[in-house]
């Protein structure tokens, strides 16, 4: 009887059952709950990043396709209303520093709405404007020719035409470029000198003893090559000379054709960094100095051009002296060091013994150094804030 009664007792949980079976459902859930709350957030941030970083990218990738300061300043330049282009304002503005930065004196600071899936963000970037400074050693040794190492001019307005290989090395032209030449000299004198000194009691100068009292002349000679004068034959050589003693030593040897020859490329180290250096030019009397002396359609003096290019430092007190006789109707040129004796390079008109020009030009323009990319949120609790930040370095 008992035990019936026990089967058919219906009356279910009381109160505290069921309060208590809920504590512990909550405890269990809310672990779980947390974990997927916190992935959502997580994974909203990271689509939020990604956006942020994919902007950073896009704006990096557009800005490096620029490579100076006019291309920029075109940015923020509002379109003429009268050109065929109706007018717009520009994607780009003038922006400032961050805050609590100072302006950079050497860069540009630039700001653009940014939108990447549907986010909407701000471009802050700055723009920095480096030194381009090429060194001077000759092309054939796998450097660029420039104006010299020492040679920092308002970082933010150094651009350079440089001559490519392909200009310098064209079968048209002779290449003389100096490399142990000077070691050579110095020690051929050395051996004369210890040959031709007094016995024991006698004094020989050591190489830095003729290195300091050293003279040099620098020798360009263009001949024919023979008779049938169909070649020209282009010798650069020095001439070194120390008490009495005298070394001539060959740079380059060329042959070229009377119709193909344009000029001669002489790669040079300065024997003194601040004085007078001297060249000797020879053109052979033969060779038609002007239109009216041409008989054939062999090059003439007067388009003939002398490329010098110091592959060093040297100070404004520096030159070269040139006795060029016959040459003097040629073209000089030099990478930014004063030529006495000839007129200058006719793109940069100068008297005689006064002309400084270059081959090299010099042209006023800002070139990137660097390009910093801030993008900033627009909406929500972090508006303002940096969602991305990167960098990019300009290779010259």
């Amino acid at each position: 009887m008992r035990r019936d009664k026990w089967f058919k007792d219906d009356s279910g949980f009381s109160l505290i059952e069921v309060v208590l079976a809920v504590a512990i459902l909550a405890l269990v859930a809310l672990p779980i709950i947390n974990y997927f709350t916190y992935s959502s957030l997580q994974a909203v941030e990271g689509r939020d990043r990604q956006c942020a970083t994919t902007a950073a990218e896009n704006v990096v990738e557009e800005l490096s396709s620029y490579s100076n300061y006019t291309q920029i300043k075109n940015l923020t330049a509002t379109p003429d209303p009268a050109g065929p282009v109706p007018s717009e304002a520009p994607i780009w503005q003038q922006s400032s520093p961050a805050p609590g930065e100072s302006p950079d004196p050497q860069s540009d600071y630039l700001q653009r709405p940014v939108t990447v899936n549907g986010f909407q963000y701000v471009a802050k970037v700055q723009i920095q404007y480096g030194v381009y400074n090429s060194s001077t050693k000759a092309i054939g040794s796998g450097e660029t020719i420039g104006s010299g190492t020492g040679d920092i001019r308002s970082p933010k307005y150094n651009d350079y035409y440089i001559p490519s290989p392909s200009e310098v090395y064209a079968p048209s032209n002779a290449v003389a470029a100096e490399d142990d030449e000077l070691d050579f000299a110095l020690s051929e004198l050395f051996t004369t000198l210890s040959a031709s000194a007094p016995g024991a009691s006698g004094t020989i100068a050591d190489r830095d003893t003729i290195r300091a009292g050293l003279s040099r002349v620098i020798h360009i000679d263009v001949n024919y090559k023979d008779t049938e004068k169909k070649e020209y034959a282009v010798h650069v050589y020095y001439t070194y000379e120390y008490s009495g003693h005298t070394v001539n030593v060959t740079l380059e040897k060329a042959e070229i054709p009377v119709n193909q020859f344009k000029g001669v490329f002489v790669f040079y180290n300065p024997l003194r960094f601040d004085a007078q250096e001297e060249v000797s030019m020879n053109i052979a009397s033969d060779i038609p100095r002007s239109e009216s002396d041409r008989i054939s359609d062999e090059t003439i003096v007067d388009d003939m051009e002398f490329y010098f290019a110091v592959q060093d430092a040297v100070t404004d007190s520096y030159r070269l002296h040139i006795e060029a006789g016959r040459a003097a109707d040629a073209k000089f040129f030099a990478n930014d060091i004063t030529l006495d004796g000839v007129v200058g390079n006719p793109q940069e008109p100068g008297g005689v013994g006064t002309t400084k020009n270059s081959f090299v030009s010099r042209n006023k323009k800002e070139r990137i150094g660097r390009i910093l990319v801030d993008i900033y949120e627009t909406a929500g609790k972090k508006a303002g804030e940096v969602a991305a930040h990167m960098e990019t370095t300009m290779a010259e």
